[in-house]
């Protein structure tokens, strides 16, 4: 299998994932503004997002994006203008909490808030080098360059 010490890997992602960070909030302000459907959507993509995190780190990509300083600086510069975007979009598309309601039943809002929470998640550089720095520590010695370890504590962190 190539995990080792998998009850302090569960212990340690639960720490990770109680701890409150940009996707947590993205996904509070989603479900408060718009509603539970924008919510889940949201927090669909944000998982999407990890797990695709999860593939990268299980082909070497997050280890090449921790290595080029060109790479890290184009993913952070590209969350960074993305982030920007969406509070640009956000400024003018202000409602008051009567609209709310309207918002919140438009298929097409909560599509993009799947798009949203996926993006803002996967342009987010400092979530690879998460990866990068944390699932080795779990994973057996002989088995660091077999992808599969990475998918099964990605997807074992996501449940």
């Amino acid at each position: 299998m190539g995990i080792e010490n998998f009850v302090t890997f569960m212990v340690s992602a639960l720490l990770f994932i109680m701890t409150p960070g940009l996707d947590t909030f993205f996904v509070l302000n989603k479900s408060l503004g718009r509603g539970r459907k924008s919510g889940i959507q949201a927090a669909l993509g944000v998982n999407v997002g990890i797990l695709t995190h999860t593939l990268c780190a299980a082909m070497g990509v997050s280890v090449l994006l921790a290595k080029s300083a060109f790479a890290f600086a184009a993913v952070k510069y590209l969350g960074a203008a993305y982030l920007i975007y969406l509070g640009v979009v956000t400024y003018r598309k202000r409602t008051d909490f009567d609209g709310l309601e309207q918002l919140s039943t438009n298929g097409q809002k909560v599509k993009s808030d799947f798009w949203s929470g996926f993006l803002t998640n996967s342009l987010n550089p400092k979530v690879a080098l998460f990866f990068v720095a944390f699932f080795p520590q779990f994973i057996s010695a002989n088995q660091i360059h077999n992808p599969m370890p990475y998918v099964m504590l990605g997807v074992t962190m996501r449940l």
